[in-house]
């Protein structure tokens, strides 16, 4: 690995890292959601309401995913100070102590990162990225990106050795690829149930 590994990062050399961990924990976090998802639906089925049930059901998920991610994230941040993303990419969220914060303070960062940093996955990546961009100058200015600042943690962010960036790359690309092919297949089972309830009025 490069000799430089432990070199911290400070500023907007930051920028990439994180970026690059929030969207390996993204898809993570996305496939071990679609398979609590199919477990809920598996009790709850709305496709016999028709119309009105597939978009109950499409909201749902919605709003399962965005809360699963949060207590997700919070979860591991408040046990390991990091993400599966985070630990590839070497970076620890710790408080003042330089301890793993408490679930509390996790999750108020948690849902203030995916509300400010990612926009509630709404759009995703687009939104995400512009919201980056931003972020990205108030690092180079060397200012506390404003969930870090709401409960005073600190980000230690170690340079990024070419093996773990291979990782990282790849893991994002295998894991956005098997995400994007479950909800192709989702999408074309909801599209099926949709013209078999416009059929059977």
């Amino acid at each position: 690995e490069d000799k430089t590994v432990n070199v911290l990062l400070e500023g907007v050399q930051q920028a990439w890292p994180r970026l690059l961990a929030r969207f390996f924990d993204y898809y993570t976090g996305a496939l071990l959601c679609l398979v609590l998802i199919g477990i809920v639906l598996c009790f709850f089925d709305f496709s016999p309401f028709g119309t009105a049930g597939l978009v109950f059901e499409y909201i749902l998920s919605a709003t399962l995913f965005v809360i699963f991610m949060i207590y997700y994230e919070a979860f591991l941040l408040s046990k390991k100070g990091a993400t599966p993303g985070k630990m590839i990419a070497g970076i620890k969220v710790v408080d003042d102590t330089g301890s793993a914060l408490d679930f509390r303070s996790a999750l108020r960062r948690s849902h203030a990162v995916i509300r400010s940093g990612c926009w509630y996955f709404i759009g995703w990546p687009i939104f995400t990225l512009f919201s980056f961009e931003s972020h990205k100058k108030d690092l180079a200015l060397g200012k506390t990106l404003s969930w870090d600042s709401l409960v005073n943690a600190k980000v230690m962010c170690k340079r990024v050795s070419a093996l773990r960036k291979a990782i990282l790359i790849s893991g994002i690309f295998i894991l956005g690829f098997f995400h994007l092919g479950l909800n192709a297949i989702g999408k074309k089972i909801i599209r099926q149930e949709l013209r078999e309830s416009i059929s059977t009025k």
